[in-house]
């Protein structure tokens, strides 16, 4: 890996891409069937050989191998997981009937809260056309792992340079932190990305966010009401805050507060091999 004065060189086997800031932005070539991109996402961007190394970028984001962590333990929200492409596209195809837009917004603008390594976000644009997809990590380690598969996707033909294109498919990786303030695990969180994340947020339609093992309320984890886990107030209220009027929510395992604005509309239980199955919560933002 190699250094510039005011930008990132990333060598991954024969392809080299420079990087400007902690961000990047491209197209995808074209539009893949769903099986087209489950292959290109798991044999060439993110190889499933690859995914012991995927595990190893979680552990060296703490530093280190970390002691034992008990589920209370806020460090479970860094936890590394792939969620299956079967289960996220029928939450997101579910989620599109809820999504409200102006006649004159045509792209619907998809962020994966925590996209780690880009799995989700890769699949997410080649498969739908004319969306702008953005992954959010806050790891350095992931995001890099990101940049390097982008890499890997232009020299293999899959994506270019965004260059206006309209009614292309987008993606943007950016590496900050999405709550905007300081993060006792992650020092570097305060990076100049973090204005754009917050930009981000405020324009998603869609927002998703593997969160099985986010933190829940501490002071009443369980909702009667809505018979679900309720992730802490600190995502339920930052993102009520910065999220736009309408955007709908997929949370995983953990429902958003409606203390804040959220409403449940729906919910599924989807197969996830590695928690024996999860429930997806779609929720809308009612200011």
């Amino acid at each position: 890996m190699l250094f510039c004065a005011s930008s990132k060189a990333l060598l991954i086997g024969s392809a080299f891409l420079v990087v400007q800031s902690r961000s990047l932005s491209l197209i995808a070539s074209k539009s893949l069937s769903r099986d087209e991109a489950r292959h290109v996402v798991d044999h060439a961007l993110c190889p499933i050989h690859q995914e012991r190394e995927r595990n190893l970028a979680a552990l060296e984001a703490y530093g280190g191998v970390p002691a034992s962590i008990t589920n209370d333990d806020p460090r479970t929200e860094y936890t590394y997981g792939e969620f299956p492409y079967n289960s996220v596209d029928l939450l997101v195809d579910r989620s599109q009937k809820y999504v409200t837009r102006r006649d004159d917004d045509g792209r619907t603008n998809f962020v994966d809260l925590g996209s780690g390594s880009g799995r989700l976000v890769f699949y997410q644009c080649l498969t739908r056309r004319n969306w702008e997809t953005h992954g959010i990590e806050i790891s350095q380690q992931f995001h890099d792992l990101a940049l390097g598969s982008c890499a890997v996707g232009q020299a293999e033909g899959f994506f270019g340079p965004d260059t206006g294109q309209p009614d292309a498919s987008r993606l943007a990786f950016h590496n900050g932190n999405a709550l905007g303030v300081e993060d006792e695990f992650f020092a570097h969180t305060r990076s100049e990305d973090n204005e754009r994340i917050q930009r981000v947020l405020s324009t998603a339609h869609i927002l998703f966010a593997y969160s099985s093992v986010w933190e829940t309320e501490r002071t009443q984890p369980f909702s009667q009401d809505l018979q679900a886990m309720i992730l802490s107030s600190k995502w339920s209220e930052r993102l009520a805050e910065v999220c736009p009027q309408g955007c709908v929510a997929i949370t995983t395992d953990r429902a958003l507060s409606p203390d804040f604005g959220w409403k449940l509309v729906d919910r599924a239980d989807v197969e996830n091999p590695s928690l024996f199955g999860s429930t997806g919560f779609i929720s809308v933002l009612e200011k």
